[in-house]
């Protein structure tokens, strides 16, 4: 039973948007209610909690990917590709005052 609450629960919330204080108030209700104990609530939320963090790093990766694959087909160039960038023109500018003295 308690897997079933668990993943309705998981479902409703939205495990990315699970805070603690929420997966607490939904886990008391369910206490309330008599459809789990004090034992079983505290692993719910830690539970919860978990797949929370994991599906938040999960959907950073996917964001940074989707990113990274935009600004390549921009053919945006990369920071490091700036600086080297930056650099040139830093040293031609030096050799340019330097010819002119």
């Amino acid at each position: 039973m308690t897997g079933t609450i668990e993943k309705i629960i998981t479902l409703g919330l939205g495990t990315i948007a699970v805070t603690k204080g929420k997966a607490e108030e939904v886990v008391k209700e369910l206490m309330k209610e008599g459809q789990i104990n004090k034992k079983d609530a505290d692993l719910m939320v830690k539970k919860l909690m978990k797949k929370g963090e994991a599906s938040k790093k999960e959907l950073n990766t996917m964001v940074e990917n989707a990113i990274h694959t935009v600004m390549k087909k921009l053919n945006v160039p990369t920071r490091s590709e700036m600086n080297k960038l930056r650099a040139e023109i830093a040293q031609l500018k030096k050799a340019k005052l330097a010819k002119r003295k």
